[in-house]
């Protein structure tokens, strides 16, 4: 046998490999994973096991779920601790529309800083399916508007067309255009 011919060979069949696999590992980088899996502080989205709500790092994942189109927007949701989002940006839930079911637990929500947009509220938009209760929402704002669309705001939800219920809204808010 060809001792040339068979280190050609050699050499030719490692670069192919190589070659696999550096293009391989590209395009696993371009996969597409389906959406981003969140994880909340327990329960599994139903009804009988609610997706827990406990602290901030909850509440942002939750909005974020929504921004990343994520596949939760008619899960479940308990909130069991009171939340104040400090001077975080609030980025309201449900953009797209958030259709399930939130159960305040009697707890509280309080606000300060929300982002520019045109559905303002702890969330933006609650569709027809949704159903909001139990919730306590307290708002310290003081914003100037900065949208050329119209604009709707409500402490629990930009606009409502599902079931709001038993919630509170207290404290402030001063919005100018």
């Amino acid at each position: 046998m060809d001792y040339g011919f068979r280190d050609k060979l050699k050499k030719v069949l490692i670069g192919i490999i190589a070659g696999a696999l550096i293009i391989g590992g590209s395009l696993d980088s371009f996969a597409d994973d389906g959406p981003k899996a969140y994880t909340f502080s327990g329960g599994e989205g139903t009804k009988n096991s609610p997706y827990l709500i406990s602290g901030l790092d909850d509440l942002i994942a939750l909005s974020d779920a929504f921004s990343d189109n994520n596949n939760i927007r008619d899960a479940h949701f308990k909130l069991t601790a009171d939340i104040d989002l400090g001077e975080t940006v609030w980025n309201p839930i449900g953009n797209p529309s958030f259709s399930g079911v939130f159960d305040g637990n009697g707890k509280r929500i309080t606000v300060k800083n929300i982002a520019d947009g045109s559905m303002l509220g702890v969330f933006g938009i609650a569709d027809s399916r949704s159903n909001i209760r139990n919730l306590i929402v307290r708002g310290a704002i003081n914003k100037t508007i900065n949208s050329k669309e119209e604009v709707y705001f409500g402490l629990v939800a930009g606009r409502a067309e599902g079931i709001i219920e038993n919630c509170i809204t207290e404290g402030s808010v001063a919005l100018t255009v």
